[in-house]
C-alpha cells in the first residue's frame, strides 16, 4: 500500500466515523451536554485510532466488480520457438504454449505514481507541518506559562479548590496556580493537571472562585485535556478534512456546556452562573485564546450559547451515569471496529516466478485477469524475478505466466481480506511439438523396406552450457537422428489420415513412452510410432540440468490419388 493509499483509506475511515458521532450528537440535542461530550470524544478517539487499529484487526473488503484501468482483452497470438537443429523440410518442432500466448497491445507494465498524485501528497506533508508547527507552539506557551506560574498562597482560594474538587469527585491532587498574564483562565496537564488563574482571582468574591474552580476543575475530572489534544492532534494530520474541524468545534462546544452543567449541579443559579461568567469576560476584554490547546472558560466566541443554556430551565444538566457511559462506549466500539478493519484502499497483489530447479525467472509474462475476462492487467517479472499489480480491487482473479519453452501456468483465487497478497508462481518446462507428413510416390513401390533393421539409438551426452546467475535457461533439443515413418504398402492410395503421438525425450534424447493421441487407423498409428521411437535428441537443458521434456508429433498420411 502506497502512501497516498493509506492516506485515501484513512480518511474515508475519519470521515465515517466522526459524521457518525455528529450525527448522533445531532440526535442528541435534547438530552445532556455531558452525553454528547461523551459521544463526541468517543468519535474523536475512534477516528484517531481507526487507522493504526486496521493494522491489528482482521481486515475485510466489500465486492466490487471491477479493476482500475480495463483493458479489453487482446486477440490470441502463439509464440513459438523452432528448435534449432537439422530436420526434413516438412518438418516443424515447435515449443507449444497451451491455447497460446496473450497479446502485449494496451496492457502497461507496472503502474507508477503519477506527479499530480506526488504533487498532493507534499501538499498534504506541508499542511500537517504547518499545522504541527501552529500546535507545537501553543503547547509550548501553555507549558512555559504553567512552569513560571506561582502557587497559590491564599487560604481562602485553597480552601474553595478543595471543596470544588470534592464536589467533582476529583481523587487526585490539582494544583491552582496564579500567572501575570491578565487574561489566562484554563485547566491544563494530564499527568500533573493544573488549573491556571489570572493574579486578580485572588481578589475575586468567594462566589465566583467557587465557580469559577468548579467549571475548570470539571475540566479536569473529565480528562478534557487528553480529548482536546487528540482533538488537536487528529486536526493536524487531517488538516483538510471539514469533517475533522466540525468535530473539534462541536467537542469545544459540548465541553464548555458540559462543564457548566457541572458548576450548576454544584447549587449555583443559572442566572447568578450567567452574570459571573459575563462580567469575567468582560474583564478579560477582547483578548483571543485561539491556538491554545487547553479548554478556556471565558471564551468570547460560545458565551451567548451557554448563557442560553444556563437559563433555559427545559434543558437536561444531568451527568452522564458510568453505565451508560460503558454502553455508548460499547456501541462506539461496536461502529468504529468494522469501519477500521474494511478494506476501502485498492489492493496489490506480488509476488515470484521460478523454475523447476527454483531458480527465479525473469522476463516472464503475468497476466491477472479480473472479475470480467475483458478486464486484464500484465506486466512482466523483473532481473529478479519478481513482479507485482497494484491498485486492485477485490474479487476473483485468474493470474497466468507465459514464456516461450515453458507451459503457461494459470491459477484462480480470491483477492481481499489482506491489502497485500503474494503469490509465487512454478513453471513447467514446456512441450514440443513437430508435424510431418507421408506421401506415397507414383512408381515407385517401398516394397522390402522395414524399421526393423534401423538399429536402436544410444544415449546422447549433453552439449557443453555454461549456466548464468537467473533461471530459465533453456537449451532446445536439437534432432540428430529422424527416420521417417513408412507408409503401409496394404493402404497405398486408399487409406490416409492424421495421427498424433505423444512421446517423453527423455534426460538422454532418447524417446520412449510414446503413445496414440488420434488414431485414424492402426497400422497407419503403429507405422508412426515405430519411427518416432527411433528418434534421439540432444538433451533438453534447463539451467544447463538435463531435463525430460513431452513431444507432441502429428504425422499427415496422404495416400496416392
Amino acid at each position: 500500500m502506497t502512501p497516498l493509499d493509506f492516506l485515501f483509506d484513512a480518511t474515508l475511515k475519519v470521515s465515517a466515523i466522526l459524521a457518525a458521532g455528529l450525527a448522533v450528537t445531532a440526535l442528541l440535542r435534547s438530552r445532556s451536554a455531558s452525553l454528547r461530550h461523551w459521544v463526541l470524544s468517543l468519535a474523536i478517539a475512534g477516528a484517531l485510532a481507526a487507522p493504526l487499529a486496521a493494522v491489528a484487526l482482521p481486515s475485510w473488503a466489500p465486492g466490487r466488480a471491477f479493476l482500475h484501468g480495463p483493458v479489453p482483452a487482446a486477440a490470441g497470438a502463439t509464440h513459438a520457438a523452432d528448435a534449432s537443429g537439422a530436420a526434413a523440410p516438412s518438418t516443424s518442432m515447435r515449443w507449444r504454449l497451451a491455447d497460446g500466448a496473450l497479446a502485449d497491445a494496451g496492457l502497461a507494465a507496472g503502474t507508477r505514481l503519477p506527479a499530480m498524485l506526488r504533487a498532493v501528497m507534499a501538499l498534504w506533508l506541508a499542511g500537517v507541518a504547518l499545522f504541527a508547527l501552529r500546535l507545537g507552539v501553543g503547547l509550548w506557551r501553555v507549558s512555559r506559562l504553567a512552569a513560571t506560574a506561582r502557587d497559590v498562597d491564599d487560604d481562602r482560594l485553597r480552601r474553595l479548590a478543595a471543596e470544588a474538587a470534592r464536589s467533582l469527585g476529583l481523587r487526585r491532587a490539582v494544583r491552582v496556580r496564579l500567572v501575570d498574564r491578565p487574561a489566562v483562565l484554563i485547566a491544563w496537564g494530564v499527568r500533573h493537571p493544573v488549573v491556571l488563574l489570572p493574579r486578580q482571582a485572588v481578589g475575586w468574591s468567594a462566589d465566583r472562585l467557587r465557580i469559577v474552580l468548579t467549571h475548570e476543575l470539571a475540566h479536569v475530572a473529565s480528562a478534557d485535556g487528553v480529548v482536546r489534544l487528540a482533538a488537536e492532534i487528529l486536526r493536524v494530520t487531517w488538516w483538510f478534512n471539514p469533517l475533522v474541524w466540525f468535530a473539534g468545534r462541536a467537542l469545544s462546544r459540548e465541553s464548555e456546556l458540559a462543564c457548566d452543567d457541572a458548576v450548576l449541579r454544584s447549587g449555583v443559579g443559572g442566572c447568578e452562573y450567567a452574570g459571573h461568567l459575563l462580567e469575567v469576560a468582560e474583564d478579560f476584554g477582547r483578548t483571543s485564546m485561539a491556538g491554545w490547546p487547553a479548554p478556556a472558560m471565558a471564551r468570547t466566541s460560545s458565551l451567548e450559547h451557554r448563557v442560553t443554556a444556563m437559563i433555559d430551565a427545559r434543558r437536561d444538566h444531568h451527568a452522564t451515569s458510568p453505565r451508560h457511559r460503558a454502553l455508548v462506549a460499547v456501541m462506539a466500539f461496536a461502529l468504529v471496529a468494522p469501519i477500521a478493519a474494511v478494506q476501502t484502499t485498492p489492493l496489490t497483489l506480488s509476488g515470484s516466478v521460478s523454475d523447476e530447479t527454483g531458480r527465479l525467472v525473469p522476463g516472464v509474462t503475468v497476466t491477472l485477469i479480473g472479475p470480467t475476462d475483458a478486464t486484464r492487467h500484465r506486466t512482466s517479472t523483473d532481473a529478479a524475478g519478481h513482479y507485482a499489480f497494484d491498485r486492485l480491487s477485490p474479487g476473483d482473479y485468474t493470474i497466468m505466466a507465459d514464456r516461450p519453452a515453458f507451459k503457461r501456468r494459470m491459477e484462480s483465487f480470491t483477492l481481499g481480506g489482506q491489502s497485500a497478497t503474494t503469490r509465487d508462481i512454478t513453471l513447467e518446462i514446456g512441450s514440443l511439438s513437430e508435424e510431418l507428413t507421408v506421401t506415397t510416390i507414383p512408381g515407385v513401390t517401398p516394397l522390402g523396406r522395414s524399421l526393423a533393421d534401423v538399429p536402436p539409438p544410444t544415449p546422447v551426452a549433453p552439449p557443453p552450457c555454461d549456466a548464468g546467475a537467473t533461471g530459465g535457461q533453456v537449451k532446445e533439443p536439437r534432432k540428430i537422428r529422424d527416420v521417417k515413418p513408412i507408409y503401409p504398402d496394404h493402404l497405398r492410395g486408399d487409406v490416409g489420415g492424421t495421427v498424433i503421438l505423444e512421446g517423453r525425450i527423455g534426460a538422454d534424447g532418447l524417446v520412449s513412452d510414446v503413445r496414440v493421441l488420434r488414431d485414424p487407423n492402426a497400422d497407419l498409428s503403429q507405422a508412426a510410432a515405430d519411427a518416432v521411437a527411433l528418434w534421439a535428441f540432444t538433451p533438453t537443458l534447463l539451467n544447463c540440468e538435463p531435463v525430460p521434456v513431452i513431444m507432441t508429433v502429428t504425422v499427415n498420411f496422404q495416400p496416392e490419388r
